[in-house]
């Protein structure tokens, strides 16, 4: 698949959070926000409940863990 950069804008602390995140946890924040940006624009799609669950299985099954996510929202 070829990677197209998207700009969103976000706050100066969460800006600098990422940027200071370690290259791994920048990787799964971003198929975190791919995946539910895709799963948001399909309109018709599930509900956001169902969407946070999905991208919550889709986050563990490729490695991010209850503890990764929650150190990264601290540091957000």
């Amino acid at each position: 698949m070829t990677s197209v950069r998207v700009s969103v804008p976000a706050d100066a602390d969460t800006a600098r959070a990422y940027a200071q995140a370690k290259r791994k946890d920048r990787r799964k924040v971003r198929l975190l926000l791919g995946l539910q940006l895709r799963q948001l624009v399909a309109g018709d799609g599930p509900s956001l409940a169902r969407i946070m669950d999905s991208v919550g299985a889709q986050a563990a099954a490729n490695g991010l863990t209850e503890e990764e996510l929650g150190r990264l929202l601290r540091d957000a």
